[in-house]
């Protein structure tokens, strides 16, 4: 896993515009960055244009998770995958999941 820069291109009606998030290479084709406008993490596929890594802008993603530590993204190479996981739970829900 490598850090990159998700780099999503959106058209439009004032014309195209481009959003740059933090992100880490999963695989080839898939990454997970940070948007911290909605607090959440996102997988999703991205393609390597020759110059950057691009989104399709949320269509489809494979997860968008609200998160309480953004940050977690600069550490995600030294957690295990359970250290991963707890980052996308909410702290405050603490719903029993039968009453849901």
């Amino acid at each position: 896993m490598s850090n990159i820069t998700v780099v999503t291109k959106v058209d439009d009606f004032d014309g195209p515009f481009r959003i740059e998030y933090a992100g880490t290479l999963i695989d080839d084709n898939h990454a997970i960055y940070i948007d911290p406008d909605y607090n959440i993490a996102v997988m999703e596929r991205v393609d390597f244009d020759g110059t950057e890594y691009v989104t399709s802008y949320g269509e489809p993603t494979i997860f968008d998770l609200t998160v309480e530590d953004l940050g977690f993204i600069d550490n995600i190479h030294n957690m295990s995958a359970i250290e991963l996981l707890s980052k996308f739970i909410r702290k405050g829900d603490t719903q029993h999941a039968t009453n849901r």
